[in-house]
């Protein structure tokens, strides 16, 4: 049996996480889970010797590597989950945010039951994923209109399943409202986010993102609203992208 040795270190060196499972599948495929045993005995029990074969270990090797590469792929997802987040930081991201933090506790979620049910753990049971509710607070509920939902339901999956919260359209805001530049972002980011459905999934972002679409008519018929002799105070400044 040849010496894999200084070429297994050599390739580890220079494969990404991707290209090693796509060889690992290829190799499989090729070797037959026996043969990768036989190439890569370390991997799995340094004291494994070829006539210790049988299909119980063999089918035990083929979860292990499912597991790893499932593993993997959900680690991959939440670190680009995790990077996506940093770029949505204004007060007006706030729910694009809670989508995200949402699908990443998701596939937490996912892991921890897979890593059960490999290796024996979950006896037939599994964690159900419970999500954060959206966070809207106490002086937005005073601009909201119960009766008046906002948007058309999502057309992306949604991951908190029935009962949960939706957005409803706002109130036009008075003339003596006092709201600072950061509340009127959030407000901005919850009317797009109502407009966009109520969605949960994180397909809805793009347009979650394009708050001002809705925040600049919604401003104008407050306006619109005011005594004539009101003017708009510093601090209704509109909401603006951090």
């Amino acid at each position: 049996m040849p010496d894999w040795s200084d070429w297994k270190s050599a390739l580890a060196e220079r494969e990404t996480g991707a290209e090693t499972r796509a060889r690992t599948s290829r190799e499989l495929l090729s070797l037959g889970t026996h043969g990768y045993m036989q190439r890569y005995p370390e991997i799995y029990d340094p004291s494994w010797k070829p006539e210790d074969y049988n299909v119980k270990q063999a089918s035990e090797v083929m979860a292990r590597c499912a597991f790893a590469s499932s593993m993997e792929e959900i680690r991959a997802a939440q670190r680009d989950l995790s990077v996506l987040s940093t770029q949505f930081t204004g007060p007006e991201s706030t729910y694009i945010r809670w989508v995200i933090n949402n699908r990443i506790n998701q596939l937490h979620t996912k892991a921890e039951n897979l890593r059960a049910t490999t290796f024996g753990w979950s006896q037939g049971r599994t964690t159900k994923f419970e999500p954060e509710p959206p966070p809207i607070p106490d002086w937005m509920r005073e601009y909201m209109e119960p009766s008046m939902p906002a948007g058309e339901p999502s057309r992306f999956r949604d991951i908190l399943g029935r009962g949960r919260e939706k957005a409803v359209e706002l109130r036009p805001m008075g003339a003596q409202a006092e709201l600072t530049p950061e509340r009127m972002g959030q407000m901005a980011g919850y009317q797009a986010w109502g407009k966009a459905g109520s969605p949960t999934g994180v397909g809805s972002i793009a347009e979650m993102a394009d708050w001002r679409r809705w925040w600049e008519p919604y401003v104008s018929l407050s306006k619109s609203l005011f005594p004539q002799k009101t003017k708009l105070g510093t601090r209704r400044a509109t909401a603006e992208q951090r």
